[in-house]
């Protein structure tokens, strides 16, 4: 299982948030494979980032000046938050962007 948190200032966010703006995670796994560490791709587009932030799986920090989201990566599956919010469908889908 990999677990990581990003923090990034709502000020920011708020001024950038457009449907061209995608948030790409690199996500190392830690088991070696042949030529190193297997890498994944955490792929999300800026109008999901505000969706999961609405339904609370990106939430404020720092007095509201901050969100912070919390990514965990465990059996092939990706989750925001809890593992209510699975959002598989962003890992290593780069036809998002296209």
């Amino acid at each position: 299982m990999v677990k990581t948190a990003i923090l990034f200032r709502k000020k920011s966010f708020d001024r950038f948030n457009q449907e061209n703006i995608f948030y790409i995670l690199v996500l190392r796994d830690g088991l070696k494979i042949r030529d190193g560490l297997k890498n994944s791709f955490f792929i999300l587009p800026s109008n999901e980032v505000e969706k999961k932030i609405k339904e609370n799986a990106i939430f404020t920090v720092n007095n509201n000046s901050g969100y912070a989201l919390n990514v965990k990566f465990r059996d092939q599956k990706i989750y925001l938050g809890n593992t209510d919010h699975e959002m598989s469908y962003f890992l290593d889908d780069w036809n998002l962007i296209k």
